[in-house]
């Protein structure tokens, strides 16, 4: 199903063109971002964030997720990844399953404490 267009934005990175949109009427309030390759077709990449997410984190999150296995044309299940934006960009995403605990409750538990912290 096609992302509504109401508060949609879209993005493109790598030459791909995509469509995103903060929160949805499946994400049971936990303010996921859901991505979904501009055709409309495809498996969603849901990131379930600590903080805030910005464009610039969305690119980051496409980029990790093709790395990590989602093709954004290829049907299948949504592709859930975790992000926190305290983090340093490199170490900003992990991946989620949809079942997990929202991620702002159980992200301290997916890495060990920053430096400095």
């Amino acid at each position: 199903m096609t992302l509504p267009k109401k508060n949609r934005r879209d993005l493109s990175v790598d030459g791909v063109d995509f469509h995103w949109t903060i929160g949805s009427r499946d994400d049971h309030r936990r303010g996921t971002a859901t991505v979904q390759h501009a055709s409309g077709t495809g498996a969603k990449l849901i990131i379930d964030p600590l903080g805030a997410v910005r464009p610039d984190d969305v690119a980051g999150a496409i980029r990790f997720a093709v790395s990590h296995g989602w093709n954004p044309t290829d049907a299948g299940p949504n592709f859930w990844i975790g992000f926190d934006d305290s983090r340093a960009s490199a170490d900003r995403f992990v991946l989620r399953k949809e079942s997990d605990e929202p991620f702002w409750k159980t992200a301290h538990e997916c890495w060990p404490p920053q430096q400095g912290h």
